[in-house]
């Protein structure tokens, strides 16, 4: 988990991520579950790749909210 006072870090991490255009996706945890070990997770689809046309959704999950995160 990214703890407070990483926003710079991490935001720019994405922006490296996006620029060099080396994957068409980047794996980041959730911010609603930042749990390690958590099976939720978030995938950030970088339009600019070429690649970025093949990606298809395999499957949907229902997700329950918590309403005490609220």
């Amino acid at each position: 988990m990214i703890g407070v006072g990483r926003e710079a870090w991490t935001q720019q991490k994405g922006d490296d991520w996006h620029g060099l255009g080396a994957n068409p996706l980047l794996r980041v945890p959730s911010a609603i579950v930042p749990l390690p070990a958590s099976p939720d997770v978030n995938f950030l689809i970088n339009h600019n790749h070429p690649a970025t046309t093949e990606i298809k959704i395999s499957r949907l999950e229902s997700f329950v909210f918590d309403p005490l995160l609220l």
